[in-house]
Parts: C-alpha cells; sequence; structure tokens
C-alpha cells in the first residue's frame, strides 16, 4: 500500500513539470503570491484584494493536480471539439424543423421545448466548458497578467490607508523562473495616524442628546487607530441606537465623520460625527407607536363573510375565528406596545418570538406611518393544525449503514393556546459496534413509541412575577414519555422514560434546558451467556458493572447550556451539561440507603455527571477549514451499601469512545480505559475486543483539516486522541486515573477521509490509523507502521463527525 502511495506521488510530480507545455509563447503561469511587511494589517484581510488566484494546489503539495486534470482532459476535448460543434449544429436544426410544424398541440410543443433546451443544453455546456475532467475536477490554467497585479497592489494600498496609514506604500515584485510567475507585495505600513478627539454634533438637539447618552457603547475612542471600518460599524450603530428610539425613519446615509489632520499634532486628528437633518428647516420625525394589528389567517378561506375583531390590551386581533388562540398568548409574544417609541429591537424580537411558536408559516410586520403615528401590521399564516411525517432511510451509528424507518403525527394548539402535541413511531437496523462481538453486522435493532406535548410557556406550581418577561425568551415546557426496546446480540433492553423539562433560548446564539424531573425504568429480560460470563468476571473482580443490568429505576434532573455562534467568520460551539441522578433519594432514611440496593424491587443509582465540549472551526482559505473538537466528561456514583459494595452507574450512564465520531481509529466503544490491556486472540493475533469498555472520565480532543478536491467531493486529515478512565476501583488493570500517568495513556490516532456533499446530507467516509495504542506495554505504544496498518479501521458516517 505504502509503495502504491509512493508511486502516485512520484507520477504526479513527474507530469506537474508539463504544466507549462502548453501555454503560449508570451504566456506564464501564475505559480504563487504572498504578501510580505505587513505588522498590523492582517495578511488574510489584504488576500482578499487577489485579482488573480494560483491554481489550486492538494493541501500541502507543491503541484497542482486540478492543472493537470484539466490538461488531461482537454485532450479527448481537442479531438471531440470539431464533431460537437457538428452535433450542436445538426440538433438545432432538426428542432428548428420540429417547431415549424403547424399541426404541433400547446403540450406537444412544450415538450419538444424541453427536451430541446435540455439535449443542446448539455452540448453547449460541453463546448464552452469542456468535459467533465476538465469542468469538474480541473481548473483552466492562471495566467499571469501584470495589470491585474498592480490593480491588486492598488487596492490593498487603499485598503491600508483607510486603516489609517495614510502614507502606505505595496510595491509588486515579481520572478519568473521556467515560466511559472511568483508575485510578492511588499507592503510598507509607515506611521498610523490615531484619533485625538471625538464630538458629536447635529442641529436636531433631541436627536443629539439621545446620540450622546449612549457614547459608552461607541466604537469610537481617543487613542485609537484611524479605521474606516470601524466608523462604518459606528455609523450602523448609531443608525440602529436611534431605530430603537423611536426614529423610525432614521438612516445611516445622514451620519457623517469628518476628519481634521491639521491641528498641529504628528499622526494625530479629529473627529467629528455630524449627523444631518432632513433639511436647513426639517428635524427627523419621532415616531410612537399607535394601534397594534394582528392578522392570524392570511392566504386562508373560510365559509364566514368577514374576520371579526377582538381587541385585548391594546392588541387588535383581526382573524375569521378569534377564539382559536390565546390572546394573552399573543399579546405576551409581542413587544410592540401602543403610546410606546417604536424600536426596530422590539420589531425584531416580535417576529422571532411569534416563529418560534411553530404555529405559523411566516411572520411579516408592516409598518403604516400615515397620521404621524406608527401603525404596525402583524401578518401571519397558520400552518397545518395536523401534519403526519413519514421517513425512512439510512442512518450511521458506529459502522456501516443500516436502515430505519419513522412515522409521527403532530397536532398544534389543541388547547388553543399554541401547545404541540407529537406522537412518533420509529425502528431502526444499526451496524453499531457488538458489546460482544465486533464482527457483527446490523446487529442493533431498535423500536420506540414516543408522545410528548408542548407548552408555549413555562409552567411552575408557583406564580413567577417575571414570567411575562421571560415571553421573549421563546419558553417551553414539555413532557415527554416514551417506550423503548433495544435488541443486541449480548442483551434485550426494555426503557420506559418520563421526562419534564423546560426550555428557553436568547432568540439568537444561546439555548437552556432544564429538566427537573427525567425518570427511566429499565429491565433486561434476556442475556448472552458469553456477556453475562464476562459480567460476572469482572464481579468477581470487584467491578459491579453487573448491577447496571438488572431491573433499574433511574432518576435524575439535569441542565444543559448551549451556544452557537456562526455569524464570526471563525465559528463557535460550546455545550455544557450537568445531570444529578437519584438527588431526591437523599431525602430517605441514610439507614435506608446503606441496607438496601433496591426501591420497589428496582436496583436505584445516584451519581453526578458532567459533559463539558467545545468546537472551533477556522477558515483558512475559502476552500480549506481547520476544525478542532475537545470534549471532557466525568460521571461519578456516590454512596455505599452495607456489604461495601460501591455503587455503579447505570450503563447508559458510562462514557465510551472509539468509533467513527470519536477516536476513528479504534472500533466503536473499544477504547481504554486508561492502559488496560484486552485478553489476546491467539487465533487472529489481535486483541479480543468483544467486549464494551466503559468509563467514568472521558477526554477526546480531535483536529481536522478539511478542503475542497473537486466538484461534491471534500477530503480531510484528522489527528484524534483521547481514552476513558475509571474513577471508582475496578477490576480492569491498568483503568484507573492517575495523575502522574494518564498523558502517557492518550491515545492517538490519525488518517484521511473523503466527504461526498450532496448539499441534504453529507456522506463520510474514514480511514483510522493507530498512532500511540495504550493497551500495550510503554516501550511499544507507537504502533504506527507496525501494529496500525495490519489493522486499520473503515468508518462510514453521515455528515460531519463534528
Amino acid at each position: 500500500m505504502i509503495r502504491c502511495c509512493l508511486l502516485i506521488i512520484i507520477i504526479c510530480c513527474s507530469v506537474s513539470c508539463t504544466g507549462v507545455r502548453y501555454l503560449q509563447p508570451h504566456e506564464q503561469l501564475l505559480y504563487s503570491q504572498s504578501v510580505k511587511g505587513n505588522r498590523h494589517i492582517p495578511t488574510d484581510e489584504l488576500e482578499a484584494f487577489y485579482r488573480q488566484r494560483p491554481n489550486r494546489k492538494l493541501l500541502f503539495f507543491a503541484f497542482s493536480p486540478y492543472l493537470i486534470a484539466y490538461y488531461e482532459g482537454r485532450k479527448p476535448y481537442e479531438r471531440k471539439l470539431p464533431a460537437k460543434q457538428a452535433e450542436l449544429a445538426s440538433r438545432e436544426a432538426y428542432y428548428e424543423r420540429l417547431l415549424e410544424d403547424t399541426t404541433l398541440d400547446f403540450r406537444k410543443e412544450r415538450k419538444i421545448l424541453a427536451k430541446r433546451d435540455k439535449e443542446l443544453g448539455k452540448l453547449r455546456r460541453w463546448i464552452e466548458e469542456g468535459n467533465w475532467l476538465m469542468r469538474s475536477v480541473g481548473e483552466k490554467p492562471v495566467i499571469f497578467d501584470s495589470m491585474l497585479m498592480y490593480r491588486t497592489a492598488q487596492q490593498m494600498q487603499l485598503a491600508i490607508r483607510q486603516r489609517g496609514f495614510f502614507s502606505a506604500q505595496v510595491r509588486p515584485v515579481y520572478r519568473i523562473k521556467n515560466r511559472l510567475a511568483t508575485v510578492v507585495y511588499q507592503v510598507q505600513e509607515g506611521n498610523a495616524h490615531t484619533i485625538n478627539r471625538v464630538w458629536y454634533a447635529s442641529a436636531d438637539t433631541v436627536l443629539l442628546r439621545i446620540v450622546q447618552q449612549d457614547t459608552l457603547r461607541s466604537l469610537i475612542h481617543s487613542n485609537m487607530r484611524y479605521d474606516e471600518g470601524v466608523f462604518a460599524q459606528e455609523r450602523e450603530r448609531i443608525t440602529r441606537h436611534l431605530r430603537n428610539n423611536g426614529y423610525h425613519e432614521f438612516t445611516r446615509d445622514f451620519v457623517f465623520f469628518d476628519v481634521d489632520t491639521a491641528i498641529g499634532k504628528p499622526y494625530r486628528a479629529d473627529l467629528r460625527i455630524t449627523i444631518e437633518t432632513l433639511n436647513e428647516h426639517t428635524m427627523h420625525r419621532r415616531f410612537s407607536i399607535g394601534q397594534v394589528e394582528m392578522i392570524t389567517d392570511i392566504n386562508t378561506e373560510s365559509e364566514r363573510p368577514a374576520r371579526d375583531t377582538l381587541v385585548y390590551k391594546g392588541l387588535r386581533i383581526v382573524s375569521f375565528n378569534t377564539d382559536l388562540y390565546s390572546p394573552k398568548l399573543l399579546e405576551d409574544r409581542i413587544r410592540l406596545k401602543p403610546f410606546q417609541l417604536s424600536s426596530q429591537a422590539d420589531a425584531e424580537e416580535t417576529q422571532r418570538a411569534l416563529a418560534g411558536l411553530d404555529m405559523f408559516k411566516f411572520v411579516n410586520i408592516v409598518q403604516d406611518t400615515s397620521g404621524g403615528m406608527l401603525k404596525p401590521r402583524i401578518l401571519v399564516s397558520p400552518l397545518p393544525v395536523n401534519e403526519v411525517n413519514v421517513e425512512g432511510g439510512f442512518n450511521v451509528a458506529q459502522a456501516l449503514p443500516g436502515p430505519f424507518f419513522s412515522a409521527s403525527w403532530r397536532n398544534r394548539n389543541i388547547f388553543h393556546g399554541c401547545e404541540i402535541v407529537e406522537v412518533r413511531a420509529r425502528g431502526s437496523l444499526e451496524a453499531q459496534g457488538s458489546a460482544a462481538e465486533v464482527q457483527n453486522t446490523y446487529n442493533a435493532q431498535e423500536l420506540s413509541l414516543n408522545a410528548s406535548i408542548a407548552f408555549p410557556k413555562l409552567i411552575f406550581p408557583i406564580s413567577l412575577e417575571k414570567k411575562r418577561a421571560l415571553s421573549i425568551f421563546n419558553p417551553k415546557t414539555k413532557l415527554t414519555s416514551g417506550y423503548t426496546f433495544i435488541r443486541r446480540p449480548e442483551y434485550d433492553r426494555l426503557n420506559f422514560q418520563s421526562t419534564f423539562n423546560y426550555e428557553w433560548t436568547n432568540l439568537r446564539n444561546k439555548q437552556f434546558t432544564f429538566t427537573p424531573l427525567d425518570l427511566t425504568i429499565v429491565n433486561t429480560p434476556r442475556y448472552q451467556d458469553d456477556f453475562i460470563e464476562y459480567l460476572l468476571q469482572l464481579a468477581a473482580g470487584g467491578n459491579t458493572l453487573l448491577r447496571s443490568f438488572s431491573r433499574l429505576l433511574v432518576s435524575s434532573m439535569s441542565a444543559n447550556f448551549v451556544y452557537s455562534n456562526t455569524q464570526r467568520r471563525d465559528a463557535v460551539y460550546f455545550r455544557l451539561f450537568g445531570e444529578s441522578g437519584g438527588t431526591t433519594l437523599n431525602l430517605l432514611n441514610s439507614d435506608f440507603l446503606r441496607n438496601n440496593t433496591t426501591l420497589f424491587g428496582l436496583e436505584y443509582f445516584r451519581f453526578v455527571k458532567l459533559n463539558a465540549e467545545g468546537r472551533y472551526y477556522l477558515p483558512l482559505s475559502k476552500e480549506t477549514t481547520l476544525a478542532m473538537r475537545a470534549n471532557v466528561g466525568v460521571a461519578n456514583p456516590y454512596g455505599q451499601t452495607e456489604d461495601a459494595r460501591s455503587t455503579v452507574l447505570p450503563y447508559e450512564k458510562y462514557f465510551f469512545t472509539g468509533g467513527s465520531n470519536s477516536i476513528r481509529a479504534w472500533r466503536p466503544r473499544r477504547l481504554g480505559p486508561g492502559s488496560y490491556t484486552p485478553p489476546f486472540d491467539e487465533n487472529t493475533g489481535l486483541f479480543d475486543l468483544r467486549f464494551e469498555q466503559p468509563g467514568e472520565l472521558l477526554l477526546e480532543m480531535n483536529v481536522e483539516l478539511r478542503t475542497k478536491l473537486f466538484g461534491f467531493v471534500n477530503g480531510a486529515l484528522f489527528v484524534d486522541a483521547g481514552n476513558v478512565w475509571m474513577l471508582t476501583p475496578d477490576s480492569r488493570p491498568g483503568s484507573d486515573f492517575r495523575l502522574n500517568r494518564f498523558v502517557q495513556e492518550i491515545a492517538v490516532g490519525t488518517g484521511a477521509g473523503l466527504r461526498m456533499d450532496f448539499s441534504i446530507v453529507i456522506l463520510r467516509f474514514d480511514l483510522g490509523l493507530r498512532v500511540w495504542d495504550p493497551a500495550f506495554p510503554l516501550q511499544q505504544r507507537f504502533v504506527l507502521g507496525r501494529e496500525a496498518l495490519r489493522n486499520p479501521v473503515f468508518n462510514i458516517g453521515i455528515g460531519y463527525p463534528f
């Protein structure tokens, strides 16, 4: 395999030198370009002004396979071009003769036109853009153009001067060797001008006072560097502040910046921010809100001749059925109130809050300014009351795709309070790694039936004074009950779960979930003999994992926080989850807990669990992104029975690592814990990985370089690291967490993968190789090239791993 890879690389490198032989005598290929000398302006901001960009190179290679593909596709293209052009002319004449037939009816004519457009469009695309290899894989050669190079330098120079370096110079330098052009843009920034003094001016004293009251949030201050980009942001801030204080018609075109550099101080400038009036005698109008009207059934038909009107606390509801939605709920969601100053922020929050109810297809707000008052009209169109969805397809859990089927029924507004009732049934056959046999495929069957009802408010047993204020955060109270049957080769498991949780969001980038009650009853009626023997072996060594497969009562409360910011150039995601199991059991008598391991004939658990995950996505170029993830967690059972047996976690509460969304060089849920060494299988010459390896402490880190290859095919190189450990006594040697050795027990894997981006779904293929395997003795843990190539792990997934 290694020899084949080296051969391919050598062939590509040898072919790459032929890229310039197709050029005309006066042409040179743009090979590379860079920016040097800039100290304050980021390089990527200057690179945005490139008028030409070299042909893409594949990751770290010095050649462009896309250029090679273009030329290789061009050879058959040039041979076939005359025939294709003749075919195009022939088919055009053919369709012209067909359409000249006066006996054609409208339907047949449309059919011929559609067929003509499709066939001729395909031929024209082939002639104009090339064949598939040229068009989808290859790239046209980028011919070096010195005029575009000088234009790039001029635009860079202007951009640097707009950032306060008024004497900046950008000088392009290029070198041509072997008909390959290398360009360097030499930047001399010079000294930056800074702001000496800032003040605001306007002939409208009322407006000026409002602007001055918000100067603490100003983006411009004394001693900052002159930056026209910041000025534009300040213009937007002032505009939004005024629009939130009644100036509904105000636009950014009325905000001007006057810079005075002739103040006798070197590299210093005074800045005056002027807010112009409409004209010399006319000030900007300030609007208060008049009648607020909401039409709840736009684009719907009714047997009633006209809509009715209901007025509730200043909100005028117009509808064919004014009793359909709770007027109190709608009034709570609408931030626009009569006699208040108009506010753009309130209008936006109203749209988000109403859309968050999942009752309407769209929410539009029309502002009427006639009569000197702002009269908002909120137009909404209802979604169907009943909705049935049937889905089928394939999903990927840990190994190969498995089929699934689901059906759901959703009812909206059942009690006229914007409630949502949903019943969902699902069946799947998943290729999860077996806990007792890693070679089995399609070995996890799951059937589930769930019912839920969601209320668009927080329901508490006591009244909250600020409950109304929470309505803008799209609050929900959700009750869910469900039954799940899981069949795996090693066991059957029956779960009955009921949850009661609160959800709310700040409508932008933060989501909160609090679950005061999560009750699960678990029964495991069937065990595989090998699996129960394994659990008994663990129990003989002091491990009580066997308890997790008894009849169980798992009660807990949990909280979950999610932060996601995709509006930045570098996207950030963070999730924090905390859970306390058996918390209410602590109210029972301590002697009872010490003397009993069951409650109502069910094993109970007390534990705490924390899990934090962070992701960071850094674009390196237009088509390349560096994605990073860190995932840490700890779960600790507490309490002790009379016979000194340590309590354990419910099996689903343990951490596992390895698999297509984890450490991809290890099979699903088979890595760890710690430096534990599974039994060695003499027949296969590999570790016996029949059984899953749970842990109580999790540490995972992933780095993935993603880049576009061609068409819908993307590539990735990745490095994964992590492991799980036990915090409570365990019979698996080396499974316990120790500060003096845990770093040496972090497994490391690497690999490469392909992602097929079909827009609606991403199909992922990853090949993982072990680099550092903690299951071996310390001196033998570096296994890349020795053990890793003997047992690579191939993963298939849906979507990105993180």
